[in-house]
């Protein structure tokens, strides 16, 4: 992807990127997932979030929205941009993976459970 540029998770941030992610308006981003797996990418600061997690999810041969992804916490949107979520060279994103439901059993038998609808 254009403007997009994933690194290896061992490269230290600060080895020799700092001058050309200032110049350039480029910043280096880490995302981290639930078993503590890195992957860091340098984006430009008014690339959309969108374009970062659709290729971190290609990246891990998943489709698009598996994984939720948050920065302190709050959910980051697609339309986000590292400069309007004031992300700074170095900052770190959580993925986790979307999970959807729980509770229920597949025949939806809210009877069996007490419920009334």
């Amino acid at each position: 992807m254009e403007g997009l540029k994933a690194e290896a998770a061992s490269t230290p941030v600060g080895s020799g990127m700092d001058s050309t992610s200032s110049s350039d308006n480029r910043m280096c981003i880490t995302i981290r997932d639930g078993e503590g797996v890195e992957m860091t990418f340098r984006v430009k600061k008014t690339t959309k979030m969108k374009k970062l997690m659709s290729n971190y999810c290609e990246k891990h041969g998943v489709a698009y929205g598996t994984y939720r992804f948050t920065l302190d916490g709050k959910r980051i949107n697609e339309d986000d941009t590292p400069e309007s979520l004031q992300m700074e060279d170095g900052d770190c994103v959580d993925a986790f993976l979307y999970q959807q439901g729980g509770g229920g059993d597949e025949n939806n038998n809210n009877e069996r459970h007490g419920c009334i609808f």
